[in-house]
């Protein structure tokens, strides 16, 4: 249940970045929003995967790890990448206004 709120806090942040980049959602709103789903996805894979790890470990040697769980800490290293690449575009947007408003024309 709780990997299947991460993968939809995941794809609305996705789909607030493809909004952004269509032009149908404003660059201001859409970032934030971008970014603060993608770190509470990180933060729900990343409270999974400990989680895992402390409750109900493998009993070695026998048992081990599915792909589903490498899966998870792969997610959420990416997103938690992403997510801090986006914040610095926006803060170089908002401190030094290094962009112009309008990308395509001039």
């Amino acid at each position: 249940m709780h990997m299947l709120i991460a993968s939809l806090q995941g794809f609305v942040g996705n789909f607030f970045l493809l909004c952004n980049f269509t032009n149908r959602i404003r660059y201001i709103i859409a970032l934030p929003v971008t970014i603060i789903m993608w770190y509470i996805a990180t933060a729900i894979l990343i409270a999974l995967t400990i989680s895992m790890e402390l409750y109900v470990p493998p009993l070695r040697p026998q048992q081990s790890y599915t792909q589903g769980y490498v899966y998870a800490i792969t997610a959420a290293c990416m997103y938690m990448i992403a997510a801090m690449l986006l914040m610095v575009n926006m803060l170089g947007k908002s401190r030094r206004n290094v962009y112009p408003r309008c990308l395509g024309h001039r």
